[in-house]
């Protein structure tokens, strides 16, 4: 993800900053007026860029889960957030060059060999600038603080600043008694910016580590995956979106019925994935259970004369796979939208999904109904699933419906009669489909065709 960028500067700066006190260290014996001038740029222009990188990721990731809640996208490149971090090191670096020209930093004359300036105003002011950045990136970690730690640093942030707060009041105390020596207070302020540069690396880079062999997907199931409830979508797999790039327009429904929207009933494969009918690569008519599962991989018990619910959480269906499951008692295994009851959200994690087992009876096909016909009929309705469980459904009109792509917030439409896929709003007659002209079924059916994939 586009976060290893920002988290890669960040170290950048921890390392600059932990150089800025190498000048400091070389002139203790005898300092001249440019190893207090380094060590003042590089310590504030450092600190400045630290705080600088860490506020702009965790609000882009605030703001950017933020709007998808609301199935609203915003876009914030890298170069944005590097111009913003820009801007305002460029401002530290006026107020220090400015500084430098009017009041530049020299050794003091007295045998403490400190580093002072004719006048602290501009010292005054970059350390006042440091304190907004610092409040600016609490307020926003604070406004993130629910964030998944796979993409938002709060707790990071919080436990830093907490410990650079307790650091600057120990340092400012010694440092204002003037009652230690020059190598001392020099030794001090080593330790402190190191001690502070190692929480900081533990605390917002090294626990990145424990995602480092996630794919991009995966980072983006974590970082959104407490909004497959809150946002109400048909499917059971988590949002998936990137915190970098998003478009700027919301997206709106152009169908204005989008409340209450039914969940798509439970689709019924007559002919089976392998072939068979009730075909599976282990269904023993003889060796297997009442309802033909394994504990291994299924749970769950009979819920009346005629059907049961269990949870499904087969390496298969992670993979994508369907499949149906008949047992010695005839049970057909089907797959759809489970809604935990008790909590009253749908499930997100995507590993598992429910499945509803129905007697075979009750989807014996009407006598004399054509088999060409009926898997024509199967495959418009596996084609509409498909296309239902990659985005949330925001509206429907006539045999139209609409919805939002999980990964990139673009509608779609789908109709639930022919199977077909849309980039476009429908226009004219819902029903009739040959009213179109032969490029947008082409393009459609190709569109049908890479989603499928």
């Amino acid at each position: 993800m586009s976060q290893r960028i920002l988290l890669a500067h960040f170290s950048l700066g921890v390392s600059a900053l932990n150089a800025s006190v190498i000048p400091r260290v070389l002139g203790v014996s005898s300092p001249n007026s440019s190893d207090c001038i380094v060590h003042n740029f590089l310590f504030y222009l450092s600190l400045t860029f630290i705080l600088a990188c860490l506020c702009a990721k965790e609000w882009r990731a605030w703001i950017v889960y933020e709007r998808t809640k609301r199935f609203k996208q915003v876009k914030v490149r890298n170069r944005e957030l590097f111009a913003v971090i820009g801007v305002v090191v460029a401002i530290m670096f006026i107020i220090l060059l400015v500084g430098t020209i009017l009041a530049p930093q020299r050794p003091d004359p007295c045998i403490d060999y400190r580093c002072s300036s004719s006048s602290n105003i501009f010292t005054y002011v970059a350390f006042g600038y440091v304190l907004l950045l610092t409040i600016a990136t609490v307020v926003v970690a604070v406004l993130a603080r629910n964030l998944n730690p796979v993409a938002g640093e709060s707790t990071g942030i919080l436990f830093t600043v907490g410990f650079v707060c307790f650091a600057l009041v120990f340092l400012g105390i010694l440092f204002a008694t003037r009652s230690t020596p020059a190598y001392l207070e020099t030794w001090l302020l080593s330790f402190s910016v190191s001690a502070i540069s190692m929480v900081a690396m533990i605390l917002i880079v090294f626990r990145k580590l424990s995602w480092i062999n996630h794919s991009e997907a995966q980072i983006r199931e974590k970082f959104l995956g407490g909004l497959g409830s809150s946002m109400g979508g048909s499917g059971s797999n988590p949002a998936e979106t990137s915190d970098s790039y998003h478009s700027s327009q919301a997206a709106r429904p152009v169908f204005s019925n989008s409340d209450h929207l039914p969940k798509p009933e439970p689709l019924y494969n007559p002919f089976g994935r392998y072939g068979g009918r009730f075909s599976d690569p282990g269904y023993n008519d003889e060796t297997t259970s009442a309802t033909g599962l394994s504990d291994e991989i299924y749970g769950g018990s009979r819920t009346s004369a005629n059907e049961s619910t269990v949870t499904f959480c087969s390496e298969l269906q992670s993979a994508g796979t369907t499949f149906v499951i008949v047992s010695s008692a005839k049970l057909i295994a089907l797959p759809f939208p489970y809604t935990d009851s008790s909590s009253g959200s749908s499930s997100g994690s995507g590993a598992c999904v429910a499945h509803k087992f129905y007697d075979e009876d009750e989807f014996a096909s009407p006598r004399g109904e054509d088999t060409k016909l009926q898997k024509q009929k199967f495959d418009i309705a596996a084609s509409v699933e498909n296309f239902r469980a990659k985005g949330f459904k925001i509206g429907e009109e006539g045999d139209w419906e609409e919805y939002l792509d999980r990964t990139t917030g673009d509608q779609y439409f789908i109709n639930v009669v022919t199977g077909r896929f849309s980039r476009t709003q429908p226009s004219g007659d819902n029903n009739d489909d040959d009213n179109d002209d032969a490029s947008d079924n082409a393009k459609a059916d190709n569109a049908e065709q890479v989603e499928l994939i």
